[in-house]
């Protein structure tokens, strides 16, 4: 509701002038950063990109324009945009503006909580929540830590649920079908993430209109079979006990505003959403099953759901009841691999039906004893405790920094996001590159495109390339030079900008190293620092694993040579190390979860980087496996640093010198570094 309050959405279908003018409005900021290819694929509903975000700076450089349109368009006249545009109207030129095919959406990219008086100060509150497990999402919405924390028992939510995952049952069951031949006998809620997937549905049934979704909800009550379709409804609806037995729920949770889809589908920004997905599934669990009497079956459909379900860390963040079910949910489908029809519907009976006022107690001994013996990852729980709470401390600087842009204290505002931007990136980098976005446009605003140019530079390394920040801010550089590669070309650029810059370089690359070095640094410290060291060298540095849930824990990459260098770290092994089994298929899976990915990469292979050792003899590395001991990778980067210490104070012409002559060595290539890395095939130490 706050957010929402914050948000101006233009519909196309209700707005079409505003929205058409709007459109011109902020065209010219993509030709400018040569997009406008780009925004057109979008406006034109062409492929998969359904949704992207302006350049940063496009509300602070047409703000004028933007109020003007919306004046023409008579807004106070029309509630849905005049209460969010009073909220935004002094401020708009901090906003973001997301575009879509239909709709466009202005809002300010934190909420800005500390406007509020009855938010902050010494005011004593007292909030309630059924499904909010972690604080992040809480200090996102309301500026500020909770004090204290209180959890009475009860038994919302704790019914019996079995939970079946449709990928998992055999392939002649078709969702629709399966809905079908269910609904033919019973009651079936669909619960859906937009109309777009209701048409999917078209041969089962269609979502009631609004104006009559409140009857055909309690016809639904009422019936004995049948299927109702929910659009993006989370809470509100409430069919318990024999009014609903069966839910189907057909694709994540997603919120519907612009910006959530592009933070998931452009940024990929899972772990920032992670806690939204696990309240909203939370809350869709419970539309049927509202008490520990309850009971009822649920299949669950979409590759985005499913693929969330699949991360250990993803599921810690459900209630520990619910994560029981889960794991019990699995269990029957690893004993009964891919179900076919007669199978599931003995299941269906088995559960659900009552005969002499008694369920079948097969069943119910069976569910009982399992949920009893299921014990919780409680390593993955803490895991995701420490995560969300020192992700906690940047919901909080992003609450400060908008608020202080509220203000007009656009150096407090850099100071907040500045203090914490590092210490996030350790354990979410894609978070601190959302973070970078908004620091460059706060330094692009100000007439200052170098530092705006090296806060996206760091943005596009820690989300994506293809975001819409402009690259000419962050290319100055010796024109005239020859260019061999991404690090060449950073050395380069960092010569250009003066000894200064070279000394903070410098600077950085050691307490990274140090940081890597240090065995008393948690094995996340230790990705990050890698990662981080890759970034201030001029690569592509990104950790898959982290970001995505799978991949290497940390991928250079030299957009210029396309050559790909994959990182699995194992520096918190005992020295000397015995690399097992399941170590070695896990870097054998990064091989083919590179070739799926990174098609387009030059990669010759995975490079452990653990202490000395040997490897498992039950074990079979292939040749593209390696082992590179933790000091040699040190050795390497320290080697790197003092390279540049010799020359940084050196006078600019003869710093060019050395810099042409460095950049273009070998050794100082990525292929180099690879080289250098993948001295030893881990077969060869079995």
């Amino acid at each position: 509701m706050i957010r929402d309050s914050f948000t101006i959405t233009v519909k196309k279908d209700e707005h079409k002038g505003l929205y058409d003018e709007l459109v011109d409005i902020i065209r010219p900021e993509f030709d400018r950063i040569g997009k406008s290819g780009h925004l057109s694929y979008v406006l034109e509903s062409v492929g998969q990109s359904s949704v992207t975000m302006c350049p940063p700076a496009t509300a602070f450089n047409n703000k004028s324009a933007i109020l003007e349109a919306f004046k023409r368009a008579d807004y106070q006249k029309v509630p849905a945009l005049k209460f969010p545009i009073i909220q935004n109207y002094e401020n708009i030129q901090y906003c973001s503006i997301f575009v879509s095919s239909n709709s466009i959406e202005i809002t300010p990219p934190f909420v800005p909580s500390g406007k509020f008086e009855f938010l902050t100060g010494d005011v004593r509150r007292i909030y309630l929540s059924a499904t909010i497990e972690f604080e992040t999402d809480f200090v996102r919405a309301f500026g500020r830590r909770p004090d204290i924390e209180i959890r009475p028992k009860n038994d919302a939510g704790n019914g019996e649920r079995l939970i079946i995952f449709g990928d998992k049952l055999h392939p002649s069951l078709g969702k629709q079908k399966l809905a079908k031949k269910l609904a033919a006998s019973r009651k079936v809620l669909i619960a859906i993430p937009t109309y777009s997937d209701a048409k999917h549905w078209a041969l089962v049934g269609t979502p009631p209109d609004t104006s009559e979704f409140t009857d055909s909800l309690e016809k639904f009550r009422q019936s004995n079979k049948g299927t109702f379709l929910l659009v993006s409804r989370i809470d509100g609806i409430d069919l318990p006990q024999d009014t609903c037995r069966i839910m189907v729920i057909d694709g994540a949770p997603s919120g519907i505003s612009l910006m959530e889809r592009y933070m998931i589908e452009g940024m990929q920004l899972s772990n920032l959403m992670s806690t939204k997905m696990a309240t909203r599934i939370t809350q869709l669990l419970g539309r049927i099953n509202r008490g520990r009497s309850d009971y009822g079956i649920f299949f669950i459909y979409g590759q985005d759901i499913s693929r969330w379900f699949l991360r250990e860390k993803n599921v810690a963040l459900l209630p520990e009841l619910i994560q029981k079910q889960v794991e019990l949910g699995n269990n029957i489908h690893d004993e009964i691999p891919y179900m076919e029809e007669a199978k599931l519907n003995e299941f269906v009976d088995q559960v659900l039906t009552v005969k002499d006022g008694k369920r079948d107690d097969g069943w119910v001994e069976f569910y009982s004893d399992s949920i009893k013996g299921i014990k919780a990852n409680t390593e993955a729980i803490s895991a995701v405790k420490d995560r969300e709470t020192k992700l906690a401390s940047g919901a909080l600087a992003e609450c400060e920094f908008m608020t202080a842009l509220w203000s007009g204290d656009i150096q407090s505002a850099r100071n907040t996001l500045s203090d914490v931007i590092d210490k996030i990136a350790i354990t979410d980098a894609r978070v601190a590159g959302w973070y970078s976005v908004w620091l460059g446009m706060t330094y692009e605003i100000a007439g200052d495109p170098v530092t705006a140019g090296t806060n996206y530079r760091t943005a596009r390394s820690r989300l994506s390339k293809w975001l819409n920040l402009p690259y000419t801010i962050d290319s100055i550089g010796n024109s005239d030079a020859k260019v061999y590669g991404s690090i060449h070309k950073n050395l380069i650029d960092l010569n250009s900008s003066g000894t200064p810059q070279l000394a903070d370089f410098a600077a950085k690359m050691k307490v990274a190293v140090r940081h890597f070095k240090d065995p008393s640094r948690s094995a996340e410290d230790h990705e990050e620092a890698l990662r981080f060291f890759g970034e201030l060298i001029g690569l592509e540095s990104t950790r898959p694993d982290n970001e995505f849930g799978s991949g290497p824990d940390v991928v250079w990459h030299d957009p210029a040579s396309g050559y790909t260098i994959a990182f699995e770290l194992k520096t918190k092994k005992d020295d000397p190390a015995l690399y097992f089994k399941k170590e070695v298929g896990q870097a054998m899976n990064h091989i083919g979860w590179m070739a799926e990915n990174r098609q387009d990469d030059k990669v010759q292979g995975v490079v452990i980087v653990g202490p000395p050792g040997k490897c498992d003899p039950q074990a079979t590395p292939v040749d593209e496996v390696y082992l590179c001991e933790i000091g040699r990778v040190v050795e390497r980067m320290e080697s790197f640093v003092a390279k540049l210490d010799d020359f940084r104070a050196r006078i600019t012409a003869e710093r060019n010198v050395i810099i042409n002559e460095f950049g273009t060595l070998a050794e100082w290539q990525l292929e180099g570094w690879f080289s250098g890395f993948a001295s030893k095939r881990l077969k060869e130490l079995r």
